[in-house]
């Protein structure tokens, strides 16, 4: 009986070519926090505190989640062929928000697929997208249950503007996907919003189509709402009101994209990863221990702030940015709206109501998809089938640390492989003073660069 090791199941014909699936310990964004974490903590206080505010509970729980995820000493779950008996060893996922890129892959993939297959209607869809001055950004950095009054302020920005489009009462369905940071990992509050084009009756039984050009209105309307909603508030002074009023420019955006037809189910679902896509991605971190900096891509074009579409930052600089963007406990990332809402959703399904738009409910229990289809979904492959042909099925759990052990120090892989955190530097006023950069250091691109293909601009050569 052979038995293997996977972080993630590996596909058939990847077992019958020797791979070796790749350890979580191998991740740049592993080895970042594995060694400057601690480091982080320690001096948070003293110099980040101010940049990101105080310290957050979710922050540890997610980083402490986040380095145990698919690392097999804290416990797998042994998975046999019922054909040839092999076994392979299947690691835990940490599960967590913000920062795991494998597990909020699947939380993804689920969400997408809720939304294709379970939420939306059979009428056409827009992506809205709505980005804000960045005058306006830092009140959203601190106070982020703003997020979700901008989503609502937008929501009820283009139901107005389809108020008129029928002698009847409508309302418009939307789902919308909350967002802190930018492609640089830059602060950038904005909504991506799947909102339908056009709006119900209130009995969900008749559609009115929105004219395209009706959506060129909605980036005035939205942006005197919200400055009006702001200065309500008090965040708002009147003088930066009539500033932001005089701008010919106003630095507000409304994008509204192309119409998904109904009949495009997949098209919707890509839609819907993209939007809710997470906004770290592993791939493009590049990381030199050397000199403890890290090189993030944004792999699109040129950001006009920093000149270029890389960063790059501080190791520790880099640690406070990321953990500064992970969602708080309990704050939802997504929000439904108006036809989509809870409320209308489960009055319906309570009055026993079927709509002649109605999409037919899914079967008990699969509103959320189970992990082999999730995997399946990301991976194009069946992550329970064996290279003999066979299925894999689970045939044990294993949380106790002495039978973990046991098991591992059998397969050759005892004791793991650890990092030996950074120690915290000194404070400012003790430390050495930095010597003078060199003209390599001073045009911030990494001696070490050798990837030049991970960007979509090439950094220029020192």
């Amino acid at each position: 009986m052979s038995v293997q090791v996977a972080s993630r199941p590996p596909s058939p014909p990847a077992r019958l070519a020797g791979y070796r699936p790749r350890s979580p310990r191998e991740s740049p964004l592993y080895r970042v926090f594995a060694d400057h974490y601690p480091a982080f903590v320690a001096e948070y206080e003293e110099r980040h505190q101010r940049t990101w505010g105080h310290p957050r509970r979710i922050v540890e729980r997610t980083v402490r989640g986040f380095l145990r995820c698919g690392l097999l000493e804290h416990g797998f779950a042994r998975l046999r062929c019922d054909a040839c008996r092999g076994e392979l060893l299947l690691a835990f996922s940490c599960k967590t928000r913000g920062l795991c890129a494998s597990c909020g892959a699947r939380r993804t993939a689920a969400w997408a697929r809720w939304v294709a297959g379970d939420l939306v209607r059979g009428v056409p869809h827009r992506q809205v997208v709505l980005t804000l001055p960045k005058l306006l950004r830092p009140y959203f950095k601190f106070r982020r249950a703003l997020l979700t009054d901008l989503a609502r302020w937008l929501h009820e920005c283009i139901a107005e503007l389809m108020a008129p489009l029928a002698p009847e009462p409508v309302r418009p369905g939307a789902v919308a996907c909350l967002e802190l940071a930018g492609n640089l990992l830059n602060l950038q509050p904005h909504v991506h919003s799947i909102a339908t084009d056009g709006a119900f009756s209130l009995d969900g039984e008749r559609f009115y189509p929105m004219p395209p050009r009706l959506w060129r209105l909605l980036e005035e309307r939205v942006r005197r709402r919200v400055i009006a909603e702001l200065h309500a508030r008090g965040l708002l002074p009147a003088a930066r009101v009539r500033l932001l009023l005089s701008w010919r420019r106003s630095g507000f955006s409304v994008h509204a994209g192309r119409p998904v037809p109904p009949e495009d189910g997949e098209g919707l679902e890509r839609l819907a990863r993209y939007v809710r896509r997470l906004h770290l991605a592993e791939s493009r971190v590049r990381y030199d221990e050397g000199t403890d900096r890290v090189v993030y891509s944004s792999g699109k074009k040129s950001h006009p702030g920093f000149g270029g579409n890389f960063r790059v930052l501080d190791a520790r600089d880099f640690v406070a940015a990321v953990c500064g963007f992970i969602p708080d406990r309990y704050r939802h990332e997504t929000v439904t709206y108006g036809e989509y809402s809870n409320v209308v959703r489960g009055k319906r399904r309570k009055a026993g109501l079927a709509p002649g738009l109605a999409l037919q409910p899914a079967p008990a229990g699969r509103a959320r998809a189970v992990w082999r289809e999730l995997l399946r979904a990301i991976y194009a492959t069946d992550p329970l089938a064996c290279a003999c042909g066979g299925v894999l099925c689970p045939i044990a759990v294993l949380t106790d640390p002495e039978v973990i052990e046991r098991i591992l120090r059998h397969l050759g892989r005892w004791p793991p492989p650890r990092r030996t955190p950074r120690p915290p530097r000194p404070p400012p006023s003790r430390a050495a003073p930095a010597p003078p950069p060199s003209e390599a250091e001073a045009s911030q691109v990494p001696l070490w660069w050798d990837d030049p293909a991970a960007f979509s601009q090439v950094p220029p050569e020192g």
